[in-house]
């Protein structure tokens, strides 16, 4: 499982509860894993250490807050660039359409 991205694990949780159980068996060591792999190591927010306990209690848990955080960000710099350009230029009726394809395009994948 170690192999699968991260996504792939969270749907395959989703199929049944032997695999979502085999997936939650080895939390700490898959989910850490799987945290180092895509964000890098990080002193001192191991699951049950004082800083994450207020976070989040497992990697896992942990995995999702920061992507969830990591979207969000995204999709306001997103919001923000969009806002500035529509400010700053006289755009025409194809150009705002494009924008609202695109919002609705990064809603659909959220």
């Amino acid at each position: 499982m170690a192999l699968l991205p991260a996504t792939a694990i969270a749907r395959m949780e989703c199929v049944c509860a032997n695999l979502r159980s085999l997936s939650s068996s080895g939390d700490d060591q898959l989910w850490g894993t799987k945290f180092a792999d895509v964000f890098g190591e990080v002193q001192g927010l191991e699951p049950g250490s004082s800083l994450s306990m207020a976070v989040a209690t497992t990697w896992k848990q942990r995995f999702v807050r920061t992507v969830m955080k990591k979207r969000k960000q995204e999709r306001a710099r997103n919001l923000a660039e969009e806002q500035a350009l529509m400010r700053h230029w006289d755009w025409g009726q194809q150009a705002q359409l494009q924008v609202l394809v695109r919002r609705a395009g990064d809603a659909a994948a959220n």
